[in-house]
């Protein structure tokens, strides 16, 4: 019986022992997510050539690291039917995100949203951006001057007039601006050092298209803005559209 109650004595002595040594070592930690998922601005060009490609920002921080994120982006705030829908994309480092070209249309308003999961596989839940974010314009495209033209300048051209040339163009503008200005010169230099014939037509407001005309008389002693006989001159032409671009 003495043996019996000596075992038992000896064994929650070892417990004690090992108990105290255990705890000696400090608490067991667990640790688990803390993270915040912030949605940023979003970064737009002043305007675009093709398509709005607009950059999607947000910010990180917690305990752990970031290791994926999923976008969405739809003109419904309820995001039924998704425009972007990246699913879950692999990246620890990104903190934005660029729309691919042809995704989204000009001036157009935008919802997006963000989930984020970090490196112990906790996900944040969809993070709505504060306000949708409205794309922004295509870029105001050079109009163009076409179709140049020039005639006469033979004696059956003429009766009781003096001898001429008719010099004629095309403008157009591809976004549809109308033409306020346009600048037309004939010198016999092909730098246009010193244009014999010099002219400047502002406050115009010819739809695209429009045919532009213009005429050079033809003199044995030119005088200002006249051309003379037996020369070889050039001739060129610049238009503007309303947004104040030239066409080169």
């Amino acid at each position: 019986m003495y043996l019996r109650y000596l075992a038992i004595l000896v064994l929650i002595l070892g417990l004690l022992v090992a108990f105290e040594f255990v705890f000696s070592q400090g608490p067991l930690l667990l640790i688990g997510s803390n993270f915040t998922v912030c949605t940023g601005s979003v970064t737009q060009a002043s305007c675009y050539d093709t398509s709005p490609t607009p950059t999607l920002n947000w910010s990180y921080s917690g305990n752990g690291t970031q290791a994926a994120y999923w976008i969405q982006v739809d003109n419904d705030s309820n995001y039924s039917s998704p425009l972007v829908n990246t699913g879950w994309v692999s990246s620890s480092g990104d903190r934005s995100y660029v729309i691919p070209s042809g995704t989204l249309s000009f001036n157009t308003s935008y919802y997006w949203r963000i989930t984020v999961r970090d490196s112990f596989s906790s996900e944040s839940g969809w993070i709505n951006a504060d306000n949708p974010f409205v794309t922004v314009g295509i870029c105001n495209r050079p109009p163009t001057a076409t179709s140049l033209n020039v005639t006469g300048g033979g004696s059956a051209y003429y009766c009781s007039s003096a001898p001429a040339y008719y010099f004629s163009w095309i403008y157009s503008d591809l976004d549809g601006h109308s033409q306020t200005r346009f600048q037309f010169q004939v010198d016999n230099n092909s730098d246009f050092s010193s244009p014999e014939v010099n002219r400047d037509y502002a406050g115009l407001s010819n739809p695209s298209p429009t045919t532009n005309n213009q005429t050079a008389v033809v003199a044995v002693s030119p005088g200002v803005d006249q051309i003379g006989y037996n020369t070889k001159y050039y001739w060129r032409v610049i238009v503007y559209d309303t947004a104040g671009t030239n066409s080169g």
